[in-house]
């Protein structure tokens, strides 16, 4: 790995550190390579929440800092347990903002009122974007439309930004 920035993080990561890593499967433990991933954790009980079904409900792409920040609505359910009608039961409810830093959107696709995705999948490594050898990205991520938006890109960091709670009823 490369130098530190200031919060004790990799700024980079090298071929020799390349993982898959799906965020839906995650255990409970810090995510290093994300900033502030603590503040998922902590909001959610302890563990990442599934992205599957996890809807955008907001998308911002600033092209003076070359930053791609998207917001999620996203559920945590009790794998173990059910409802009446046989629906795993929602354990948390919130919304998570992660800003994707120095990126180079691959693509993006639609915008509805409803934006499902499949999971958030995000890969560390060493990857070029068409501008060549100049251009190297440390993630790549992917998060796979299921109804209207969806997008893939190549980025220099991931952090997140914001974690608002909504209540359960039970």
């Amino acid at each position: 790995m490369s130098s530190e920035l200031g919060n004790g993080l990799p700024e980079t990561y090298t071929a020799a550190d390349a993982e898959d890593i799906k965020l839906c499967l995650a255990p409970a433990c810090d995510i290093p390579f994300i900033w502030n991933a603590d503040r998922v954790t902590s909001a959610f009980g302890g563990s990442w929440p599934c992205f599957h079904d996890a809807d955008i409900r907001e998308v911002r792409l600033s092209a003076e800092e070359c930053d791609f920040t998207a917001r999620f609505e996203v559920v945590k359910r009790d794998w173990e347990r059910t409802d009446a009608e046989g629906y795993f039961i929602e354990t948390h409810r919130g919304d998570v903002t992660m800003k994707f830093g120095e990126c180079y959107v691959l693509g993006f696709e639609g915008m509805n009122p409803q934006n499902q995705i499949s999971d958030i999948l995000m890969q560390r490594g060493t990857f070029s974007s068409a501008y060549g050898s100049y251009a190297v990205y440390s993630f790549r991520v992917e998060a796979p439309g299921l109804t209207g938006a969806g997008f893939e890109l190549l980025c220099r960091s991931i952090a997140v930004t914001d974690v608002s709670m909504k209540a359960i009823e039970l």
